[in-house]
């Protein structure tokens, strides 16, 4: 008999629904609204799961893991007789303190709390917002303001943030202190690692509309102009709208400032822009059309929701990897005839919430399903709020509630364009405008040709890695450099990598643990989902880190790469082999490869790239490269 749910669970299927599409909850691809798809309980309800630990997954991949999951519960609790006796095994599954195994990030305790909107991120006084340079000052959030609905989690590598050397420099400028929520969004945007240089590449702004944005975009140019000296070269902050008009609102109240401080100004049509002439840093604008042949410190995309996706992918994007501390930032309110732009971008966003990768991710939007006329839904998509707003968008619903007026274009919906530009409901079917196809991780006969023998001897350094498969297994990976001696150049240096699979995780740490030890200093990378696991033989390893999804992506186009030059060798390992053989993948919205969802078992493959991509950071002497 087909399970039954209540209303609760029917509910939070409505509630994700909405949201789609978004990554699927095991094989990280898109479930787009038409495709067949589950809730997948993050935690199995054989353990206490229910509606508020679920997540979208393609109905394949739920199924798939179901299976594997039962059987991880089953062995786990044969396990727990085995050592305790038959209590213990009641313990297993009726305990309050079992934290099962799941290759799954759990959802933050927020969305499990707020039966209004449980998928939205933590409220202000959750701890992880409890780090030095948000603070009490952003934390208290003002009576004429919201915290944001969707707010990804501090970067890992963050140490600090120039937000608020960044908000005192634009009122010293300006005269006028930020809001709130400009300043909110400023210490996020500006995190920095130990070294000083900011930490997400890209970053996506999303709000109802008139709120200040266009204010933050154009403090945030002047401010980049102004720290040439802080990362040693000219900087570029490049704005991009939907057409040049638009781009000049922007721009226009820094054309008299700029005047005033005898830096250089050009009016003229499609080469506007500001200079300073004692550094050469410059603050331009330009159509979508228009942006080749730029290398930018700061793009900025606004009105993104116009712009084709070659204007990130193609012009600007690429060129990201030239300077020091670039971001790219796209800024845009929902819009029903959104390009795949902003949509894509916004789903990964919405996947790596709880584990930042490279992308930043600030949204105010009212919850899936709120009524139009509900004014908490509007106050939630609005970050700043005062009564005449207020009146403005009572005004624009009442004219949405009639049908729109004489200038409301034929065949627009006005409640569907109210939805979007005071709700900011970004439509469903969007992001997967433009999705690329899958194909295959390398050509068929490009693996079997890097057999090598003698992999697995001696090397002057070493990283091992481990990833689980569902809780049923798991894989063990380890990536060399050939050994450096005098006939062999820096350019001639190859990655050796080999690795297989295992039984459980406990297997495979044990043989980590063997081959850390005959490799004094290895370097030990685990899948997040393995993160304090007691098995871990961290006592034998320099290091441990954690690998993501965000690993995976940057590490495949390497191993693409270095396959296709020579410059990575293996054992000729058939489990490795097989891996690699039925891996498809496809381009990944911000850059990278995800595995798609055709892919065979991945977790050797997933392993070996996190390995070979750690062993070429270490040594430092691959060429770079761009993908």
């Amino acid at each position: 008999m087909a399970p039954t749910y209540g209303h609760a669970w029917n509910q939070r299927r409505r509630q994700w629904a909405q949201l789609l599409p978004v990554p699927c909850a095991r094989c990280g691809q898109p479930v787009h609204p038409d495709d067949a798809w589950d809730l997948d309980h993050l935690t199995p309800a054989a353990l206490g799961g229910g509606p508020d630990t679920a997540r979208p997954a393609h109905q394949r991949c739920n199924r798939s893991a179901g299976v594997e999951t039962r059987e991880a519960i089953k062995h786990a609790a044969a396990r727990i007789v085995a050592e305790q006796g038959a209590t213990g095994a009641a313990g297993f599954f009726v305990g309050p303190d079992v934290s099962p195994n799941s290759s799954l990030a759990p959802l933050s305790p927020q969305r499990s709390q707020d039966a209004h909107d449980p998928v939205a991120s933590p409220g202000p006084e959750h701890e992880c917002w409890q780090v030095p340079w948000i603070g009490p000052g952003l934390l208290a959030v003002p009576a004429d303001a919201s915290w944001p609905r969707f707010m990804t989690r501090p970067h890992p590598s963050a140490v600090d943030s120039y937000g608020e050397e960044f908000a005192a420099w634009s009122r010293a400028r300006s005269g006028r202190p930020l809001r709130w929520w400009q300043r909110l969004a400023a210490a996020r945007l500006l995190e920095h690692d130990a070294a000083g240089h900011l930490v997400w590449l890209w970053a996506v702004l999303s709000t109802s509309r008139q709120v200040g944005k266009s204010v933050l975009l154009g403090e945030l140019a002047l401010w980049r102009l102004d720290q040439s000296e802080r990362w040693g070269e000219p900087q570029l902050a490049l704005l991009v709208s939907k057409d040049v008009a638009a781009a000049q609102e922007v721009h226009r109240p820094a054309l008299a400032w700029a005047d005033a401080q005898g830096w250089l100004v050009r009016r003229a049509n499609g080469q506007q822009q500001i200079e300073d002439p004692a550094t050469g840093s410059r603050w331009a604008i330009r159509g979508s059309g228009s942006t080749y042949s730029y290398t930018v410190s700061l793009g900025l995309l606004d009105e993104a929701w116009s712009l084709p996706e070659s204007v990130a992918d193609d012009a600007l994007g690429p060129t990201l990897a030239e300077r020091v501390s670039p971001q790219l930032l796209l800024t845009s309110t929902a819009h029903k005839q959104t390009t795949g732009l902003l949509p894509k971008r916004r789903a990964l966003g919405l996947a790596e919430l709880d584990e930042p990768g490279e992308l930043l991710l600030l949204e105010w939007s009212a919850p899936a399903g709120a009524d139009l006329a509900d004014r908490t839904a509007w106050r939630a998509a609005s970050p700043h709020w005062s009564p005449r707003r207020e009146r403005l968008i009572a005004a624009a619903h009442t004219a949405a509630l009639a049908g729109g007026d004489a200038r409301t274009p034929a065949g627009v919906d006005p409640r569907t364009s109210f939805a979007c530009q005071w709700l900011n409901r970004w439509p469903a079917v969007a992001a997967g405008a433009g999705a690329g196809r899958d194909e295959p991780l390398l050509q068929a006969d490009a693996w079997p040709a890097l057999v090598d023998y003698t992999v697995g001897g001696p090397a002057t350094s070493a990283v091992i890695a481990v990833e689980d498969h569902y809780g049923r297994g798991a894989a063990v990976a380890v990536a060399t450099s050939t050994p450096h001696t005098a006939h062999h150049s820096a350019r001639r240096e190859r990655v050796a990598v080999w690795g297989r699979t295992y039984g459980s995780r406990a297997d495979a740490f044990t043989a980590a643990r063997q081959i850390a030890a005959q490799r004094p200093g290895a370097r030990l990378l685990v899948g997040a989902s393995l993160d304090g696991d007691p098995d871990i033989p961290a006592d034998v390893v320099a290091s441990v880190e954690l690998a993501s999804t965000t690993t995976t992506r940057t590490a495949l186009p390497l191993v693409r790469e270095l396959v296709a030059s020579g410059r990575l060798v293996h054992d000729g390992g058939p489990e490795l082999a097989g891996q690699i053989d039925t891996a498809r993948v496809v381009e990944a919205a911000t850059g990278g490869l995800n595995l798609s969802t055709k892919s065979g078992r991945s977790d050797l493959l997933r392993a070996a790239s996190w390995a070979v991509a750690a062993q070429v950071s270490a040594t430092g002497t691959l060429p770079f490269f761009i993908y």
